[in-house]
């Protein structure tokens, strides 16, 4: 690689010393389409990274349409979601905002390929979004397609967060799969074959090429860092392949979605937000914290060329004559602040809201009550008591922890009996049995809290991962028959149980990315926060993509000027050329396609190949008098 984009520079030099004079910036058209009333069409589009998940007034799972209805946006977005600021910054403008919320959960790139018709709907049995319309539009996809077409084509400013719910819920989804963990299944036919799934994406040359170097990547890093026994009892190879299928259904998914908007709206401006890292700082260790695989770090390797890509992309889109009035404009994402990070706090606070009562601890409690009514309530049951644990509400939990035990101990004398504790302080579990609620309530807590504890450190055991890997229910099979005396005796027994390292790496994996759908990786509202002056600062600036571009072009042929200059035309050019190859890839990564289109591109902004070697020459016997 290096060589060629050596030659290509060195035939190109005169273009980059020519450019240092001919290339000028174009401003960027404030609100191109924004009409003579002031009034302005913003929309938001992405998935729950952008729609305030678990936030105050946070409602998108609801049927009752009084309280959300997606085609108007009411009560769709949590409370200053970075959209939400996005928006309230376009409103100190002084303009009208029109803000169209195009964010449902779980919406892939395929997904708001399908609703913009650029192509037909994924048979991988996902479809995650349909369940956060709400059930009155849920299968109406003309209405969802005539709303999400509509909204784009009269936008006058969009702002494009889509990508992490394909390598959050969707891939997770199907990594956990592949692993048998929280009782997915290993069929065959539902297993990846990376080479063959990736041939219906139809990839160019280049595209596919930086999926392989991820490919390579995962596989060098994930399956090496591990023994071949570990390697094919935790079916690696199957990992690579779902996470690198997943990058190369991502890539070629999001290159037309960017087609199809700028064809929609070819004048539209645009704010790309990057990816966020959802495994940022997890490392798998041994038994002696020593780490054995750094998977964040590998995974910020695999997001910063797809956010090479995506920050690179409208540039060679608009080099091919795309959309050459869309302006366009990327913001890098910040350190990531996971909601996980603050469970401690929700806690303390009695899951209220936290976080100037932006984040709803009532809301992310019943996403973790949902998450063990529907799956590790039915595993536990099954281990210890033989069948499924009662389904429980945040009602239950509540009345639970209001309850004094002692005072209600001594008040019933000799009629003490834990279990009817609940109707004994007048609560009605309804057609439920007591008894099967406060098992369930005092088991859930004690999850609840090893969740809590686990998730302050992303340092996961390998131990406890292979524990569960293959059957999880023997994890609590190995803790015994929980005590009946006492609902309490019943909640310490189990968190003692999942409080040995061997059980961690469970409750890290079931907090982090299981509980509430993943609820865990979505930022916290200060994330939010820091999201929104990254969008704010990318438009503010006013530099699109192109215009990165150029002044990179600027800024190599000075450099190279200066240093013609200094050294009399007799420095080393082989370490000018070096330089100037480091200056390229610090500025838009290693992703070796997107470079020779863009050197290429500097090559055709001028006029000739003979016009340059005149150029050239004229400059050098200059520099050599």
């Amino acid at each position: 690689m290096k060589a060629n984009l050596k030659g290509m520079l060195r035939s190109g030099m005169a273009v980059l010393l020519v450019l240092c004079m001919v290339v000028g910036f174009v401003p960027a058209a404030v609100f191109a389409n924004a009409g003579a009333d002031n009034d302005i069409n913003y929309v938001s589009i992405g998935d729950s990274m952008a729609n305030g998940y678990c936030f105050t007034d946070y409602h998108q799972d609801s049927d009752d349409l009084n309280v959300y209805d997606f085609i108007t946006g009411k009560g769709m977005y949590g409370k200053d979601a970075y959209p939400m600021q996005f928006e309230a910054y376009l409103t100190g403008l002084g303009y009208d905002v029109n803000h169209t919320k195009l964010a449902p959960s779980a919406l892939l790139a395929e997904d708001l390929l399908f609703l913009l018709d650029g192509r037909d709907e994924a048979q991988d049995g996902w479809g995650g979004f349909r369940d956060y319309v709400g059930d009155a539009y849920k299968h109406q996809d003309d209405l969802l397609k005539a709303h999400f077409q509509t909204a784009i084509t009269e936008a006058d400013i969009i702002t494009l967060g889509i990508g992490n719910a394909s390598f959050g819920a969707y891939m997770l989804d199907r990594v956990t799969s592949a692993l048998g963990v929280f009782g997915a299944s290993l069929d065959p036919d539902e297993l990846v074959d990376f080479e063959q799934a990736i041939e219906v994406l139809e990839l160019s040359a280049e595209d596919y090429a930086l999926v392989m170097k991820m490919y390579e990547m995962f596989e060098a890093k994930l399956v090496s860092a591990v023994s071949e026994d570990i390697a094919a009892q935790y079916n690696l190879e199957q990992v690579v392949d779902v996470v690198s299928y997943t990058a190369a259904s991502f890539v070629a998914n999001y290159k037309l979605v960017m087609e199809k908007i700028l064809e929609m709206n070819p004048d539209v401006e645009i704010v790309l937000v990057g990816l966020l890292n959802t495994t940022y700082g997890m490392n798998i260790t041994d038994d002696n914290g020593e780490v054995l695989l750094a998977v964040g770090d590998m995974m910020d390797k695999a997001f910063g060329m797809l956010n090479t890509y995506i920050a690179g992309l409208p540039a060679v889109l608009q080099a091919t004559g795309v959309a050459k009035d869309a302006k366009i404009y990327y913001a890098e994402q910040p350190e990531p602040k996971f909601i996980c990070q603050v469970f401690d706090d929700l806690m303390e606070n009695g899951w209220g809201e936290i976080q100037d009562g932006r984040l709803s601890g009532a809301t992310v409690r019943s996403r973790n009550i949902t998450a063990f009514n529907d799956s590790l309530g039915a595993m536990i049951g099954w281990a210890v008591n033989g069948a499924p644990l009662a389904k429980i509400t945040i009602e239950d939990v509540q009345a639970y922890e209001a309850l004094d035990w002692d005072a209600l101990a001594e008040a019933a004398g000799s009629y003490w009996n834990p279990w009817g504790a609940f109707a004994f302080a007048g609560y009605d579990t309804g057609s439920r049995d007591y008894i099967d609620v406060i098992l369930s309530v005092a088991i859930y807590l004690a999850i609840e809290e090893a969740v809590a504890n686990s998730t302050n450190t992303m340092d996961i055991q390998l131990s406890g991962l292979m524990k569960i890997a293959g059957d999880l229910s023997s994890v609590f099979t190995g803790l015994g028959t929980p005590p009946t005396n006492a609902p309490e005796a019943t909640r310490v027994w189990l968190l003692n149980g999942l409080s040995t390292e061997e059980v961690q790496g469970m409750c890290k994996i079931y907090g982090l990315f299981k509980v509430g759908n993943g609820m865990s990786v979505h930022p916290t509202p200060e994330g939010h926060d820091e999201i929104a002056k990254s969008v704010i600062a990318a438009y503010e600036g006013k530099n699109t993509v192109q215009d990165e571009m150029d002044q990179l072009i600027k800024d190599i042929a000075k450099d190279i000027w200066n240093q013609w200059v200094n050294a009399g035309y007799v420095g080393d050019v082989e370490k000018t050329i070096n330089k100037l190859i480091a200056h390229v890839e610090a500025r838009y990564g290693t992703y070796e396609e997107m470079l020779l289109k863009l050197n290429t591109e500097m090559e055709e902004l001028v006029a000739t190949k003979d016009a340059l070697e005149a150029e050239l020459a004229t400059l050098k016997a200059q520099l050599a008098a």
